[in-house]
């Protein structure tokens, strides 16, 4: 088995790895910001530069294969220097509106400053502005927001297979953006979300919709009611530091209802409607010679990539509801 030496102590490593998993295995913190676990590296961003004995320049480790004899230095002071100039360097012309940020408690770019210990704008460049894109009903995209990190677009293209976002234009007017500077509401854009997840800062976030909902609470004309997914009752437990399992259901439909909520739905109930009514479905195609197989699926997104993306696969898929737009024509028809 191979071996490297890593700040004076031997470490064994695999074949085919790369110096970055083998730094990580061993418990060894190294930044990355344009790395993305299951895709091939591509060293961008540059923060995962380490020394190796021989080098005259630092290497990326994310790009770097671990090879027999390799004496690595993690964090060198040339090491820990190179990467918060980057840091440095990225924030001259990023926002400093930190406090109003919808990721200003999990952004990766804050969280390396502070553990970089920049405390103050060493490089001024220029600000280019772009308008915020808020035309999907899901998703936010702030370019000035954006670093060019490029996770979006490969989680975009090279995962979920959609393409919506990509480069655009050369140098310092780069962007991030749909083909022909569109919205995301008229792009190819499934509202997966996948991309919110990868975006190391706040240039892509979930839409909220929070300001609406508290208008309709303070609304005494309104009967505003709410369904909810069984797994949050779980979930939400955890978030509270409810041991890992612990159903909370009564105390959020109790806490709902003191928020103003009239009645609180469970979607379950409509999960076992779509179940009966996708099996009802599926007998009527096989007695009747209809489409088969039948796919079907509870998530929007996914329906919406097989219209998009398939379309000849699209009479295969279930005409029925998601359970929550099958509680939402009941709650609106019914009760």
């Amino acid at each position: 088995m191979p071996q490297i030496i890593v700040n004076g102590k031997t470490v064994h490593t695999d074949p085919h790895e790369s110096l970055l998993e083998v730094l990580r295995r061993e418990g060894i913190r190294i930044p990355t910001l344009c790395h993305w676990e299951g895709l091939p590296a591509v060293g961008a961003c540059r923060l995962c530069v380490v020394e190796l004995d021989g080098q005259a320049n630092l290497v990326p480790a994310c790009a770097t294969p671990a090879t027999e004899g390799m004496r690595v230095q993690t964090h060198s002071p040339r090491v820990v220097d190179a990467r918060k100039t980057i840091i440095e360097l990225i924030l001259a012309n990023h926002p400093d509106d930190c406090l109003y940020c919808p990721r200003k408690g999990s952004c990766e770019l804050l969280r390396l400053a502070n553990e970089l210990g920049i405390t103050e704008r060493t490089y001024r460049g220029a600000k280019i502005h772009h308008p915020k894109d808020v035309s999907s009903p899901s998703l936010v995209r702030d370019p000035e927001k954006c670093i060019l990190c490029g996770r979006c677009v490969r989680v975009c293209s090279q995962i979920q297979h959609v393409g919506a976002i990509d480069f655009t234009s050369r140098g310092a007017a780069t962007l991030v953006a749909p083909a022909f500077g569109d919205g995301l509401n008229i792009s190819s854009c499934v509202h997966c979300g996948q991309c919110v997840t990868a975006c190391p800062t706040g240039a892509l976030t979930d839409a909220r919709h929070i300001r609406r909902v508290t208008t309709a609470l303070e609304d005494p004309s309104l009967t505003v009611v709410i369904q909810h997914a069984p797994s949050v009752s779980v979930t939400l437990g955890e978030h509270f530091g409810f041991a890992a399992g612990t159903d909370v259901d009564g105390l959020m439909v109790a806490a709902l209802r003191r928020l103003g909520f009239k009645v609180v739905f469970d979607t379950s109930f409509t999960a076992d409607l779509t179940v009966m009514e996708e099996a009802a479905e599926l007998v009527d195609r096989i007695q009747n010679r209809g489409p088969l197989p039948m796919f079907t699926s509870c998530s929007p997104a996914w329906v919406r990539y097989v219209e998009n993306f398939h379309p000849r696969w699209r009479p295969h898929v279930s005409t029925c509801k998601s359970p929550q737009q099958m509680m939402g024509s009941l709650i609106k028809n019914v009760w």
